[in-house]
């Protein structure tokens, strides 16, 4: 199973409200943990049918259901699919506030989205949000470089000695 580490902001139009929110959002995050634990465990119980399945899940979690969008079963759907990638949080995940913005991370399945979680963040007052997924970017490509005077290649061969770059060639 791939995965990738995901990463979301939100800005808040105070500290005060920022502080606030990373409260909520705390709580409905372990909430969606537990959930997310809870829907690998019972997508196998076939016996039972998948709306059925769909119900247990969100008695259990409330704060999930009301507050995480999720998509509806579709009662063919005997493994839970639906959820695939729309219920992605687990109790390793980051987060905290500086200030005015908030900042979330978590390792996720790869073909996870974060739409839920960054309208999570919007119903709890964030002015600007967005996420990413580390599949999305290089790192390499955000890292500044700049022009320096080169050393001299031949003055390192020759302090390495002609045994040493033997055994590098």
């Amino acid at each position: 199973m791939g995965e990738a580490t995901f990463y979301l902001k939100a800005r808040f139009g105070s500290e005060d409200e920022a502080k606030l929110a990373v409260k909520i959002a705390k709580y409905v995050l372990d909430d969606l943990a537990e959930f997310h634990d809870d829907w690998q465990r019972i997508r196998s119980e076939t016996e039972i049918p998948v709306k059925g399945r769909d119900r247990i899940l969100k008695e259990k979690h409330p704060l999930v259901a009301k507050l995480i969008e999720l998509p509806e079963p579709r009662s063919n759907d005997v493994c839970m699919n639906y959820l695939a990638g729309r219920c992605e949080m687990h109790k390793g995940y980051e987060l905290y506030n500086n200030g005015e913005w908030i900042y979330l991370s978590c390792i996720c399945w790869h073909l996870a989205s974060w739409d839920n979680i960054e309208k999570l963040f919007i119903k709890l007052g964030a002015i600007e949000v967005g996420w990413i997924s580390d599949e999305d970017f290089n790192p390499f490509d955000a890292v500044p470089v700049r022009i320096v005077t080169p050393g001299n290649l031949r003055e390192v061969l020759e302090e390495i000695g002609q045994e040493l770059l033997a055994q590098l060639i």
